[in-house]
This record gives C-alpha cells, structure tokens and sequence, in this order.
C-alpha cells in the first residue's frame, strides 16, 4: 500500500523488502471474510488461514483502509 492505493504486485517486493506478514488461505475463505459470513481471527482459528510473520500488521492494514460508502457517484462520460 502505497500513498493510499493498494496495488497487488507480482515477483518481488520493490528494494527486496521481505514481507511483515503473509497470510495463506483460499479464495473461498477470503469470499467468506469479505462477505462478512467469517472474520480473520475466525479464519485463523480454525486453521483455514495460516499466518507467517507479525499479526499485529492485519490490524494495521485494517486500520488503513476506510468503509466504503454505499451511496458513490459514478460520473459517465
């Protein structure tokens, strides 16, 4: 995350950073966590999301990112 926006990248990370934390889980477990049907700390205790590194650094991103509104305006051209 970088300046506000959050840009998957693929290969290394920029300056060989090594990550702060690396989470592993499938696709339908994040399908679920987003759709609010789990949580991550549900999902990492039973085992469906495996955790490397600082788990502090979830609660941080979490705390970056805003609520999105409902109501957004979509301009058209």
């Amino acid at each position: 995350m970088g300046k506000g926006v959050l840009t998957p990248m693929r290969g290394e990370a920029p300056r060989a950073e090594a990550p702060q934390l690396t989470l592993r889980l499938e696709r339908t477990t994040l399908d679920q966590i987003l759709a609010q049907q789990t949580s991550f700390p549900e999902a990492i205790g039973s085992g469906a999301v495996t955790v490397e590194g600082d788990i502090t650094v979830l609660a941080t991103f979490r705390s970056l990112l805003g609520r999105p509104r409902r109501n957004v305006p979509i301009v058209l051209p």
